[in-house]
């Protein structure tokens, strides 16, 4: 682990493992990781992780605040929604870095601009509207501009698109209960 700017923790070698538990965009980390973010008094919702596989950022996510299942051939898991993970095309076992960094009230989004990725998308969002609105704040911490996040609704999985974060001076922001989620 190294901290390159304040507020900021890399971590390298880490393997990726599935987890069917995980409702949602998270992760779990390692012990290890888990006790030195604790060690910062940040609150656990602050905390963005960005999955970076050979030098590029493929997925942020945000931490659900467990531990991961600990070592996989010696090396420190993270534990991940296996849809999650193949949407992003992680495979099992596979190597990646993490960044993790806090995202504080300027990185907080007022509105997000989703799109579902598929016609089924649109009809199971349509017929739970003011569920979905509730259920993705739940299952869903950080948003960044041209990912998919995935969203459980009735044990029904659907996807959808990020098209737009304000204010549009971010990339990548944390989403809380102020936050409004419009589906364009």
């Amino acid at each position: 682990m190294t901290a390159s700017k304040a507020g900021e923790l890399h971590i390298s070698g880490i393997r990726v493992v599935s987890a069917n538990d995980i409702k949602g965009n998270f992760v779990r980390l390692p012990s290890s990781i888990v006790q030195t973010l604790e060690s910062t008094g940040i609150s656990i919702q602050e905390f963005g992780i960005s999955i970076v596989r050979e030098s590029k950022e493929i997925l942020h996510t945000g931490w659900d605040g467990y531990e991961s299942q600990g070592y996989a051939n010696g090396q420190s898991t993270i534990d991940i929604n296996p849809i999650l993970a193949r949407e992003f095309g992680l495979v099992m076992g596979s190597l990646v870095d993490l960044t993790i960094c806090k995202y504080g009230a300027s990185q907080t989004a007022t509105e997000v601009h989703v799109e579902p990725e598929s016609s089924d998308d649109w009809e199971i969002i349509e017929s739970n509207s003011m569920f979905f609105q509730d259920e993705i704040l739940h299952q869903t911490r950080i948003v960044t501009v041209g990912e998919v996040l995935i969203c459980y609704i009735d044990n029904v999985v659907s996807k959808f698109r990020i098209n737009r974060i304000f204010p549009e001076t971010l990339k990548s922001a944390r989403i809380n209960t102020g936050s409004l989620i419009v589906i364009a």
